[in-house]
């Protein structure tokens, strides 16, 4: 199944506003371009955690999408991850 989050500007302003403090996938993205897959127990921190990475291959690719799809549950959180790395191939995913 495709993307089914939803879909905000990757910036600080926006993650402290719309950042969920819980669990989820979420996505990284700029223009038609996947970055990152990723999970978290609590997607507020990791967005903001990624918005502070100097370095690195999501810090190259410039983000300037976010979404999430909120999963309570580990197991369900990673087989949803493995299904989008797989579906959409994210430049920041595969080494």
């Amino acid at each position: 199944m495709p993307w089914q989050g939803t879909l905000f500007s990757f910036n600080r302003n926006t993650v402290m506003a719309s950042g969920p403090r819980t669990a989820g996938v979420y996505a990284l993205w700029r223009n038609e371009r996947w970055i990152y897959i990723g999970q978290s127990a609590n997607i507020f921190e990791r967005l903001l955690e990624h918005l502070s990475e100097a370095e690195g291959c999501i810090a190259r690719e410039r983000p300037s999408g976010f979404g999430f799809e909120l999963i309570a549950d580990a197991q369900g959180r990673q087989a949803r991850e493995a299904v989008l790395i797989r579906e959409l191939s994210p430049v920041c995913n595969h080494p």
